[in-house]
């Protein structure tokens, strides 16, 4: 299966225009915290808000663990983790080149996206095969995933985003992706009743 570009539909493209507008006023407010204080008092609260339901509030979901709702296959649930963190990066690199000052950002995206082309497409052909295989039902999803990310982002502002999503971003683009997924995923299918999460992963230092 060859790796899918992740389409921008109509929707996606206008909120990331409304973002980037957004950002012109919000990263100049004197009294909002720089990225840096924001992402440290993220961390500290991530562990917090990691189990309440996603409607609580769009900053509870921005600071959810990604991963699936319910118990599946540690595979299946791993193939949608990855596919969740590149929907992520993918917002991020859209919407934050101003407040991380890297006006590559999006790239930066494309090529961590190359770099990782074999892991991606085996999340890709894992997800489909979930999806009983169907093209279209598999658009809809990767679609449908960035959406609600670029949605998430303009619910809780572009300052705050950004900042939640810097320490990601960079863990992601640095260090082991494939190994940061997976903990992600055996954290998550631990934290759901009755649901084993396999294989023995270290999960507990995934920021």
């Amino acid at each position: 299966m060859p790796l899918r570009p992740v389409r921008l539909p109509r929707r996606l493209a206008a909120v990331a225009v409304s973002l980037s507008l957004i950002a012109c006023s919000a990263l100049a407010d004197p009294d909002d915290p720089s990225p840096a204080q924001t992402t440290s008092a993220t961390a500290a609260l991530d562990a917090a808000v990691a189990a309440l339901p996603a409607s609580t509030s769009p900053v509870a979901t921005l600071l959810r663990e990604p991963g699936p709702e319910s118990c599946m296959p540690w595979q299946q649930a791993y193939a949608e983790t990855v596919l969740r963190l590149h929907t992520q990066m993918m917002v991020t690199s859209l919407s934050c080149e101003d407040a991380y000052e890297r006006p590559d950002l999006y790239n930066d995206y494309r090529r961590f996206t190359a770099d990782r082309a074999d892991l991606l497409r085996q999340a890709e052909t894992t997800t489909a095969a979930r999806l009983n295989g169907d093209e279209q039902d598999f658009d809809s999803y990767r679609t449908g995933l960035a959406n609600d990310e670029a949605q998430l982002a303009g619910d809780v502002g572009v300052s705050v985003y950004c900042a939640a999503r810097q320490a990601r971003f960079h863990t992601m683009e640095t260090g082991d992706f494939g190994e940061y997924a997976l903990a992600l995923t055996m954290r998550r299918l631990s934290s759901i009743g009755g649901c084993e999460a396999s294989p023995n992963a270290a999960i507990d230092n995934a920021p």
